[in-house]
């Protein structure tokens, strides 16, 4: 009974961190409740049942994460939880699949600042076509898939700091070889360095 009390009372503190972290990452209008279910008996990790429950739109009614959520919103609400539980977490890799779709301007810049303040306690893994998000990276990761007549070869390539600034140039417009592209690119990086640094 204690450790329920604790429970539902730290949950009441959780669901505004939460909320205020997703209001950052673009889900300004998110409902977030942690819900609670006492259950029959005991089970080894004690008398609740609890399940994170979310809406994303209005006019919506929160429903089981596992049941709403979209690839990128799941990514978004994990980087919200795992940026409040940074220290206490005990996993140490967290992968993010194109965490940043869907989404521009300020908010990307928000998850590379998160993604960024993380990866100092975790190994990120991030998966992105968004520029942004790539600058931020330590060690960038090309996958570009091979194909012939006959058959299909995924490549996978870790990028020096020349094919690097082309890669995110490319994602920038699509063309590396553009000036304006590889100055995009040159800021990003210098941005993404400048913020590594002060977070550090």
């Amino acid at each position: 009974n204690e450790l329920s009390k604790s429970r539902r009372k730290i949950g009441a503190s959780l669901e505004s961190s939460i909320l205020l972290e997703l209001k950052d990452l673009g889900m300004e209008r998110a409902r977030f409740i942690i819900q609670f279910e006492t259950i029959d008996g005991f089970s080894p990790s004690g008398i609740d049942r609890i399940e994170f429950m979310i809406s994303t739109n209005p006019g919506i009614d929160p429903m089981p994460i596992s049941k709403i959520a979209s690839g990128g919103e799941l990514s978004r609400i994990m980087l919200a939880v795992k940026t409040i539980f940074a220290r206490q977490d005990r996993v140490q890799t967290v992968v993010f699949d194109e965490i940043d779709a869907g989404m521009s301007g300020k908010t990307l810049n928000s998850i590379r600042e998160k993604l960024a303040r993380l990866a100092r306690s975790h190994q990120i893994l991030s998966i992105t076509h968004n520029p942004i998000i790539a600058s931020v990276a330590d060690n960038h990761v090309e996958i570009s898939k091979l194909q012939t007549e006959d058959e299909t070869t995924i490549q996978v390539s870790v990028l020096d700091k020349a094919k690097r600034l082309d890669s995110i140039a490319q994602m920038a417009s699509g063309d590396p070889n553009q000036k304006e592209s590889m100055n995009f690119a040159r800021s990003l990086l210098a941005q993404a360095d400048i913020l590594k640094a002060q977070i550090k």
